[in-house]
């Protein structure tokens, strides 16, 4: 009998999980951005290492002595690559800015349906991408802040979608 019940609930219950496929936009922001974060599991919320830190912590962006640059290029599988970049530098006194931008992109890719399985002959293209604003101030020799304004992008096949986001972080260097 207990076998017959299960059997017979799956009938009427779908399996809501499947159904959540394609629902979320904008997740290119998950790729990690600097070699050194990837290898310590993106857990680099506190390092001031170079310029990409600041994708992770806006605040750290005041802990820079120096103008800072980091540049990534990442070759993904399917042909797919990103590409990011970043500056920062010292305005005047505490106050620092930084810019920074990201794309992830492919080549034009054939349009394929049930029905012309081999193409037909129209091809689309898939382009996500960000560019970034990042203030920061020192607000004692161990804290600082930092927000980060961004405008984010995405281009599937012709359908645009953009949003504005907004970073905010803190920074207490403890020794």
């Amino acid at each position: 009998m207990a076998l017959v019940s299960c059997g017979f609930s799956q009938n009427f219950f779908p399996i809501l999980g499947g159904q959540r496929a394609g629902t979320s936009i904008f997740t290119f922001l998950k790729i990690g951005v600097s070699a050194h974060a990837l290898g310590m599991g993106e857990a680099v919320v506190a390092l001031n290492q170079d310029a990409a830190s600041v994708y992770y912590n806006p605040a750290t962006i005041a802990q820079f002595k120096e103008i800072q640059f980091s540049t990534t290029h990442i070759e993904l599988p399917a042909e797919i690559k990103f590409d990011y970049f970043s500056m920062s530098r010292n305005v005047y006194g505490r106050h620092y800015l930084g810019i920074s931008a990201g794309i992830l992109h492919m080549a034009p890719m054939m349009e394929t349906t049930e029905y012309l399985p081999h193409g037909t002959g129209n091809y689309f293209v898939f382009q996500d991408r960000f560019f970034a604003l990042t203030y920061g101030a020192r607000m004692t020799d161990r804290f600082s802040f930092g927000i980060t304004l961004k405008h984010v992008q995405e281009n599937l096949a012709g359908n645009k979608m953009s949003a504005p986001m907004l970073d905010m972080g803190t920074f207490y260097w403890t020794g």
